[in-house]
């Protein structure tokens, strides 16, 4: 079908919705009450959590087309048509709630809405005006600027921030507005004001780093250009900007740190260590990095370096700059002015004399692949091994599970929040090391230092509140059948924890779906009810205003069909996308499965992989709507979703919220793991 049949198309079909708006208004009777979910509604409702999307939403047409006065069966329909663009259909029947409810705010917002995403931006001018509330001059703004009338569009969007300022999509598009118009001040504030209220809105570290070029601060440029090519790598616009920044500006990027640059500055710190049975605590090895060429440290004492057979191979002392590089002929080992100490094909271990001393890894790359990647000077207790591989070295921390401890706690849970909840982590951080010890033996290690595993971030995180928590529970785990469980834990789970086997594919009695202790109702709800809910801002122990940011709990994502696209990079088996639905539920509401049509195919993401492919997305707790362009084809899809991580387990910020109205760890511990039962191993 040719753009042009589809305008006309659309054009009379607009004509034909307008025309039914106002006859609903005066021949449609008044609905005087919202009736209870039907059968029927309850049948569409599970096929939808099925997956059997089509099936849901015929089931939901005829309902509506034989209850014209039940209003929720009405919003059902219109969410699930909502979610699959088809706007034309959809906008009659939000047209009649409207002439029915016309006090009814939030139907209004849900047409304004509705026809913007349609795209019938003249429209939306013409039923909002710039008294509206907040959420409603959003969409007016977004309409203006579709329209061309960029001024009216930047005046609406600060209006509705002036009323509401978090709205982390209001400032993306400020930022957007500022920059076309020429204003890079406003659109770096704007773009800034985005990642400051959500971190996760990734989609802006490329333009942001063009403002910044513009504005002659090339360093923060590449930087950000480097955050955008961790989360992004095949976006291709990052080569040809990346090549251009270094051609103006020969050298960036590859400048020493100051640490590197005057290592004197650097005194790797002195630490407590463990006074009492040392001997009976395992040790635990965690994988630092791969795959490395080169790597320089810093000795914070006496040590011995010794050969895999425990050998000692030469001594030194502190403050040594050691540097290990691996080469064709072998691993080689210099020190400070580059005398070279060694070299060797065999790996080797740095011990210290006393448990106390430190050592320092300068620029180590950490959070590979997620928005907040870096790299960095990290100390680190314990033993460091430097095993030669084929492609690169491999360098493994090796410590006992207790003062490990000390720092996973706090990199994975604010040290500032209550002891109550830094204890329960404790012992999910111990029960889930202690479970998966030998994991990656076949690698060198047993655990990561990333989120893969669990954050482990080194000497630098560790406080005297996470100390206390892990000595008070010093060789506790959590076990069901005599067993260590799984102790999954996420950041949190925006008020309803997930069932294992919904994400995983196993079943586990002490991960179910569980949901928050103030929530009045249990899964499923119907899809307007859960996009309601993901909507709001309800109140719950993960929602704890101390505890929890709010872009960890409730946020709003927009990417863009292009970047979808080359993320999946299935062009020729997909081609050109034109649809993406959700292909079924969990138990708490979260997506298993969804379903992107192209012209040439279809494609499925499933687990993990929905978050990670559909541009990060903080969890798979979301419901979905596309934005549709000129064309008819979509433009973006939106995405409004709760919780951070992948609600499996302990919610942090819930255990949080849930310490601070009194509950104890082992109260916390239950209920999220329920049935599982405290053990000491040690």
């Amino acid at each position: 079908m040719s753009k042009t049949i589809r305008r006309k198309r659309r054009t009379l079909h607009l004509k034909a919705f307008w025309v039914l708006l106002l006859l609903t208004a005066f021949l449609v009777p008044h609905a005087t009450a919202e009736f209870l979910p039907t059968e029927g509604l309850n049948t569409a409702v599970a096929l939808y959590y099925q997956g059997k999307f089509e099936e849901s939403l015929e089931r939901l047409r005829s309902l509506a087309r034989s209850s014209p006065g039940d209003v929720q069966i009405q919003l059902n329909y219109i969410r699930l048509l909502r979610e699959v663009g088809r706007y034309d259909e959809a906008l009659p029947v939000l047209g009649r709630l409207v002439a029915n409810h016309p006090k009814h705010t939030g139907y209004r917002l849900a047409m304004v809405s509705a026809v913007y995403l349609g795209g019938y931006y003249d429209r939306v001018i013409q039923l909002t005006t710039a008294d509206d509330d907040a959420a409603i001059l959003f969409w007016r703004g977004l309409a203006l600027a579709e329209s061309g009338k960029t001024a009216a569009a930047i005046k609406t969007l600060e209006d509705s921030i002036a009323k509401e300022p978090f709205n982390p999509s209001a400032h993306f598009h400020l930022g957007r507005l500022y920059a076309q118009t020429g204003d890079l001040t406003k659109a770096d504030l704007h773009y800034r004001k985005t990642l400051t209220q959500d971190a996760n809105w990734s989609a802006v570290f490329f333009p942001l780093s063009q403002v910044n070029l513009a504005l002659g601060k090339p360093q923060t440029a590449f930087d950000l250009l480097t955050k955008a090519k961790n989360v992004f790598p095949a976006d291709p616009r990052l080569a040809p900007a990346m090549a251009k920044l270094t051609s103006a500006y020969p050298g960036i990027g590859q400048k020493p740190t100051e640490a590197l640059a005057d290592p004197a500055k650097i005194v790797p710190p002195t630490v407590a260590a463990l006074a009492k049975n040392r001997e009976k605590i395992p040790e635990i090895r965690i994988g630092l990095a791969e795959k490395v060429k080169e790597v320089i440290i810093k000795t914070g004492g006496p040590y011995l370096l010794a050969a895999a057979d425990t050998t000692p191979v030469l001594e030194g002392s502190a403050g040594h700059l050691l540097r290990f590089r691996l080469g064709p002929e072998g691993m080689t080992v210099t020190v400070n002015n580059g005398v070279e100490l060694l070299k060797t094909g065999q790996p080797l271990t740095l011990v210290y004399k006393k448990p106390e001393h430190t050592t320092v890894i300068f620029n180590l790359d950490f959070g590979q692949g997620w928005y907040w990647a870096g790299r960095e000077n990290r100390a680190y207790r314990g033993a460091l091994e430097f095993l030669p591989r084929k492609d690169g070295l491999t360098i493994v921390n090796r410590l006992n599970i207790e003062e490990y401890l000390y720092s996973v706690v706090p990199s994975e849970m604010s040290a500032n929040w209550p002891a109550a909840a830094l204890c329960a982590q404790a012992v999910a951080a111990r029960t889930y090391t202690w479970a998966n010890l030998g994991r990656f033996a076949s690698r060198g290690f047993d655990l990561l230092a990333s989120v893969v595993s669990q954050a482990y971030n080194g000497v630098k995180a560790e406080s005297p509140a996470a100390h206390a928590a892990v000595d008070s529970t010093r060789g506790l785990i959590l076990t069901y059948d005599g067993k260590p469980i799984g102790a999954f834990f996420s950041a949190n789970s925006g008020g309803y924890s997930e069932d294992s086997e919904n994400l995983w594919r196993f079943t586990a009695p002490y991960l179910k779906a569980n949901p928050d202790p103030k929530l009045t109702f249990r899964m499923p709800l119907p899809p307007e009810d859960l996009a309601d809910w993901l909507t709001k801002c309800p109140r719950t122990a993960s929602s704890h205003p101390d505890y929890s940011a709010r872009s960890a709990y409730r946020w709003t994502y927009w990417l863009s069909r292009q970047e979808l696209e080359a993320r999946l990079g299935l062009g020729d088996k997909l081609g050109a996308i034109k649809e993406l639905r959700t292909a079924g539920r969990g138990a708490s509401g979260r997506v298993r499965t969804v379903l992107i049509r192209g012209d040439k195919g279809e494609h499925r993401l499933s687990g993990e992989a929905i978050r990670r492919t559909l541009g990060g997305l903080r969890s798979t707790l979301f419901t979905v709507e596309p934005k549709l362009g000129k064309d008819g084809r979509p433009e973006y899809f939106i995405f409004t979703g709760g919780g951070w991580g992948h609600g499996i387990g302990l919610d942090q910020s819930g255990a949080a919220g849930l310490a601070a109205e009194g509950w104890d760890f082992r109260q916390i511990l239950s209920h999220y793991y329920p049935g599982a039962i405290l053990e000491s191993i040690y």
